[in-house]
């Protein structure tokens, strides 16, 4: 069973994000913050990490960048609702750092399965997502 590390320092979306995908048939590891993530990771690499972009501690640009640097393989989707400037320009920064897909919160939950789907089925975490071998 795939698993997926949810990171989101709301712990309502954390909630619903958890509900959604174990529905789905997904095993689901969960952290507030960039470090907690990291954290997570290193103690069992996840299939999928769905990092929020605003978080306390570490951001998630940031929890990329440092999920990139030591998995270069790692599959990153990231999120954000907004903050300063939107979310447009933090999830652009996020796909430029390493995340295979953006999305806008409040995230479209098909294409969040859909996305998640993609990059769990691609058994060669070398190849970009839809890829074939």
């Amino acid at each position: 069973m795939p698993c997926i590390l949810i990171v989101d320092d709301d712990r309502q979306v954390r909630e619903m994000l958890r509900a959604t995908l174990e529905r789905a048939g997904y095993e689901i590891d969960e952290a507030a913050d960039g470090q907690q993530a990291l954290a997570s990771y290193a103690r069992r690499r996840p299939d999928v990490a769905l990092v929020d972009i605003i978080m306390p501690e570490m951001e998630g640009i940031e929890t990329i960048l440092q999920l990139r640097r030591r998995d270069r393989d790692a599959r990153i989707i990231a999120m954000s609702g907004g903050g300063h400037v939107g979310p447009d320009a933090y999830l652009q920064s996020a796909r430029q750092c390493g995340a295979s897909y953006a999305f806008t919160k409040p995230i479209d939950r098909e294409a969040l399965l859909r996305a998640i789907t993609d990059l769990t089925a691609n058994t060669d975490p070398g190849l970009a997502p839809g890829q074939a071998a």
